[in-house]
């Protein structure tokens, strides 16, 4: 009896929860997939949100590198153009030679006045220092570093005349010694160091007479010897040493503007024709490149030019390249270590203190950062360690003391 009794409370209470089960279990059975539901849709939301965040990241990282790259280039540009010290004097037209220790010597210039004094950059300690002046004042004059070491200074104007004194300066004395007078008073004439060691002074122009005359120094007797004409008269030209021991001359004025080129022979002491540049032009600049040809950029005609042509010694022809970005003249232009042309300055109506790059084995132009100052009539003086030194030349109301490095990247 009791274990039938027992029997039906199981019995019972089992019934009681198959009613509760079946009661309950649409609503057990609804919230489970509500639950599912939450979880299936947390999980979709998860990944999208890291399929949203994975196509997000490159586009920001692109964008960060962009912005990166944009302020590391504008950072490593402004960083190409470093002001140093400041020279004693704003000097414009004025002379600065690389010695062989490695200081810079300026000398001369036109700033208020002609200018006789002449002052030292030492680059490893970044200052200018004064040493001893020149015994004749003088702008429009030419420097050129002898195999001994010393500087030849040779014409120029000296506020009222064209001038045929020349002098040296030792520098290990850093003093001045007058030698012999050239044969013709110049000015805006070239100098060039000649395989032999000698100077070969070229054209100029002489009070109101424009000179076809060439003479050459010979620094072992200190004397002047005259040696045959160019075939044109010829002022603001160019001499550029070739690799073949010739001297090319380019362009320039006399009553008119040359496109003519010529070639001076050393070893025969004569000149020859060789083959017209493209564009006649003057106060125009010449490098000789890596190749052995010569890069002729700029210049004045009627108008500032950007054009630029190159030279090829062995044709003895001209070929046009790329222009230039802008029109210039009395700009410098420097051959860096890379085998690029650093082109700076110069006047085209206002005064520049744009720069460009040009890549020979592209013949293309690149435009750089601006140096800190505008400047026409400068100089620019490659140092040991690679640098462009621009110093001086002037600005639209004055000669300038200032001098800046470019660094090259």
């Amino acid at each position: 009896m009791y274990i039938s009794q027992s029997l039906d409370t199981l019995i019972s209470k089992d019934n009681q929860k198959r009613k509760w089960w079946h009661s309950y279990r649409l609503v057990i059975i609804g919230i489970s997939f509500i639950l599912l539901a939450l979880a299936i849709i947390t999980t979709l939301a998860l990944l999208l949100k890291c399929v949203v965040l994975v196509s997000i990241k490159p586009q920001t990282t692109i964008i960060s590198t962009i912005v990166t790259s944009s302020i590391t280039t504008t950072t490593v540009k402004q960083q190409n153009w470093i002001n140093t010290d400041r020279m004693s004097n704003g000097r414009n037209f004025h002379t600065a030679t690389l010695l062989n220790n490695g200081k810079v010597l300026v000398t001369g210039g036109l700033s208020s006045n002609p200018l006789n004094s002449a002052e030292l950059y030492d680059p490893s300690r970044d200052i200018w220092t004064i040493t001893s002046s020149m015994n004749f004042s003088r702008y429009h004059h030419t420097a050129t570093l002898l195999e001994n070491g010393k500087v030849l200074i040779t014409g120029g104007n000296d506020g009222h005349n064209s001038i045929n004194t020349t002098e040296l300066y030792d520098p290990l004395t850093e003093s001045w010694l007058t030698v012999s007078n050239m044969n013709n008073e110049r000015i805006d004439h070239t100098a060039s160091l000649l395989d032999n060691g000698k100077v070969l002074v070229t054209g100029g122009k002489s009070g109101n007479d424009y000179l076809n005359t060439a003479e050459l120094y010979d620094p072992l007797t200190n004397n002047w010897i005259k040696t045959s004409s160019m075939n044109n008269a010829r002022v603001e030209h160019t001499a550029t040493l070739l690799k073949n021991g010739k001297i090319l001359v380019t362009g320039g004025h006399n009553i008119q503007v040359l496109n003519s080129a010529e070639l001076y022979d050393p070893f025969k002491g004569s000149w020859t024709i060789t083959g017209k540049m493209i564009n006649a032009r003057y106060s125009h600049t010449a490098s000789l490149l890596i190749d052995g040809k010569v890069l002729v950029t700029g210049g004045l005609n009627q108008n500032a030019l950007n054009s630029a042509e190159l030279y090829d010694p062995f044709t003895e022809n001209w070929t046009s390249t790329t222009n230039m970005n802008s029109t210039r003249w009395y700009s410098t232009a420097s051959l860096l270590n890379n085998g690029k042309v650093l082109i700076t300055g110069g006047s085209n109506n206002e005064i520049l203190n744009t720069v460009e790059l040009y890549d020979p084995s592209k013949q293309t132009w690149t435009i750089i950062n601006n140096m800190t100052n505008t400047r026409y009539s400068h100089t620019a003086t490659i140092l040991n360690n690679g640098n462009v030194l621009v110093m001086g030349g002037r600005n639209s109301s004055m000669a300038l003391d200032t001098a800046e490095l470019y660094s090259p990247l």
